[in-house]
């Protein structure tokens, strides 16, 4: 298994980040951490399976630049969606305070 170093994992969120304004996708919140990411984000017109892949490949290219050559991501993905403000806050707020512990 993969563990991202600090630098790695700037360069991962750095990536998801500017892939996100570039298809003008809203990130409310996001924690890179070492062998796993959090992401809060809005609705988009991709499938959240689209929007994964997306990011994953964004982040895998820009860590391969940097010389990482491994296998980073493992297949799937968790996913919960929020139906109320009170529970995109809640989200926000556990991605905003999470890390590797």
């Amino acid at each position: 298994m993969v563990k991202l170093n600090s630098e790695q994992k700037q360069i991962v969120q750095d990536s998801i980040v500017e892939e996100a304004r570039r298809i003008n996708h809203e990130i409310f919140a996001i924690t890179v951490c070492s062998n796993h990411v959090h992401i809060v984000a809005g609705v988009s017109e991709e499938s959240i399976e689209q929007a994964v892949h997306r990011y994953k490949y964004s982040a895998t290219l820009a860590l391969r630049k940097f010389g990482s050559q491994c296998k980073i991501w493992s297949k799937g993905f968790d996913k919960r969606f929020c139906f109320t403000d009170k529970e995109l806050e809640g989200k926000i707020r556990y991605v905003q305070g999470h890390n590797d512990g």
